[in-house]
């Protein structure tokens, strides 16, 4: 299982969740290409290790267990990956669509 970032992140872009990851799997960090104009942050699906660091010290809790995603969250699953398998321009397009879908943006 790995965990996903969720919508409570939109607009926070709090790194501390990055910033305690023992395996550097969370992106696009201070500093990374892409973090100016990312909406939320992305944790890698194949790298995670479900230590849990990350939703310890997450102020809004984003980060949730795949398997813990409430079905409104579910395509934030979608959207985690599509950053790390289409890119960083793929993955807003999607979260941009599901949040204009639900009214929010």
């Amino acid at each position: 299982m790995t965990y996903v970032i969720t919508e409570p992140c939109v607009g926070t872009l709090d790194t501390s969740c990055a910033e305690v990851c023992p395996v550097d799997c969370i992106h696009p960090g201070p500093g990374e290409d892409g973090f100016e104009r990312t909406t939320i942050l992305y944790i890698d699906p194949t790298e995670c290790i479900d230590c849990n660091a990350c939703l310890e010290v997450c102020p809004v809790e984003a980060p949730l267990p795949e398997a813990d995603v409430p079905d409104r969250s579910e395509p934030f699953v979608e959207i985690n990956r599509a950053y790390y398998d289409e890119g960083l321009d793929a993955a807003e397009r999607m979260l941009h669509q599901h949040l204009a879908g639900r009214g929010v943006a």
